[in-house]
């Protein structure tokens, strides 16, 4: 490394090259790795993106996570080998496995994108397209969970809101509860905690149970609204019976923001 970039020595490239050949060629991951970084870009030594794939693969079957991050870089992108989705995700696992933070995020970008070209997940959201399309409130709020989530249809948060802005108005409870969810967290709108608590407050009124635990909120912190602590308990007892009672015909409408958690946290469920 030294002679590659000058470091306390006259900058020699070709000579450095020649060390990470005798390196790579012991067997030495890192020396591999980076021998693959010089071909895959043509700094100081020839362009050759295969080579770079050939190098990666040995140090990554030695665990290297670099090289593993960067073969499913290359399977990702078609780079010296053939486009491959699966191994791109596989390569991206065990690197993310070994702390490659940013092997985490880009697996996580594999798997979003796989689910939105998922056959099944596009024949799901083009049949709530045309539910929806037809006055289906529910149909309206499923598919904007998936607009939310990019599952079968492109990630389109504003577009969610619209959906759930047209079951809102519709006098549907969950619409009204996912639209106001938007509002608060500014999920594809402009914030709006006032707005949002008035949404809450009719849906409230159909006893939709996730609209109470809102509303509670909001009336226990005074997001939206003036603090009132007793109000607050009322709309939060109300919502734990109705969910004991198991009342509330749809799922969530809309995904609250997440805790920030550790990459390995995202990718494997963990708490």
């Amino acid at each position: 490394m030294f002679l590659l970039h000058g470091v306390g020595v006259k900058r020699a490239p070709e000579e450095a090259v020649r060390w990470f050949e005798r390196a790579a060629e012991g067997g030495h991951a890192r020396a591999q790795f980076l021998l693959g970084e010089l071909c895959r870009t043509g700094r100081a030594a020839e362009r050759d993106e295969a080579r770079a794939v050939r190098l990666y693969r040995r140090a990554a079957e030695q665990g290297y996570a670099d090289a593993m991050y960067a073969l499913g870089r290359c399977y990702e992108r078609g780079e010296g080998t053939a486009a491959d989705p699966a191994q791109a995700a596989e390569w991206y696992r065990r690197a993310a496995e070994r702390g490659h933070e940013e092997a985490g995020d880009a697996l996580l970008r594999c798997r979003k994108r796989k689910a939105q070209a998922d056959p099944a997940r596009a024949a799901e959201a083009e049949r709530l397209r045309k539910a929806a399309g037809a006055g289906d409130f529910q149909a309206m709020c499923r598919l904007a969970v998936l607009c939310q989530r990019g599952e079968g249809t492109p990630k389109n948060p504003a577009q969610a809101v619209n959906w759930y802005r047209k079951a809102a108005e519709g006098g549907y409870a969950p619409g009204q509860t996912g639209l106001a969810r938007c509002l608060l967290e500014g999920q594809g709108v402009r914030a709006d905690p006032a707005q949002a608590v008035i949404w809450l407050e009719r849906a409230a009124g159909q006893e939709d149970p996730q609209a109470l635990t809102l509303l509670g909120e909001c009336l226990r912190d005074g997001r939206g609204v003036p603090a009132d602590p007793a109000r607050a308990e009322e709309c939060l007892r109300r919502a734990a019976a109705l969910e004991q009672k198991g009342t509330g015909d749809t799922p969530a409408p809309a995904e609250p923001r997440p805790k920030k958690k550790s990459f390995l946290s995202r990718l494997f469920g963990g708490k």
